[in-house]
């Protein structure tokens, strides 16, 4: 299975677990220092992206992988890629957009996580 493939599938399971509002799976999917930038410039790190995730829970959001590029580097991978997102927090603040990311994820032990998450809206 390629590098590409792999990250394809973390990111199936990412959007899954985030659509679900189940913030476990992110505990082995991400690095304790992850740093995670979203559309709005928000920086977020590990602990408050769970409490986010949790927060989506019976919101109906919906996610979608629509490209993924990655360049792997030893044990670290760039991933370049985007995404659509349909829908609204449980404060309602939309969510909606579409998205171009860049992520840096690093292999241990046969297993990818990430290190950092930058999303930003399609022009």
């Amino acid at each position: 299975m390629t590098v590409e493939t792999q990250l394809r599938a973390a990111y199936d399971h990412w959007f899954e677990a985030a659509m679900a509002g189940d913030p476990e799976p992110f505990n082995e999917m991400v690095t304790d220092d992850w740093v995670y930038t979203d559309i709005f410039g928000a920086v977020w790190d590990k602990a408050g992206y769970l409490d986010l995730i949790k927060s989506l829970a019976g919101t109906g959001l919906v996610m979608k992988l629509t490209d993924l590029t990655a360049r792997p580097h030893g044990d670290l991978a760039l991933v370049t890629g985007e995404y659509v997102v349909e829908g609204l927090t449980s404060a309602g603040k939309d969510l909606s957009s579409e998205t171009r990311f860049t992520a840096l994820w690093t292999n241990s032990g046969g297993r990818w996580r990430s290190l950092a998450h930058h999303a930003t809206r399609r022009a």
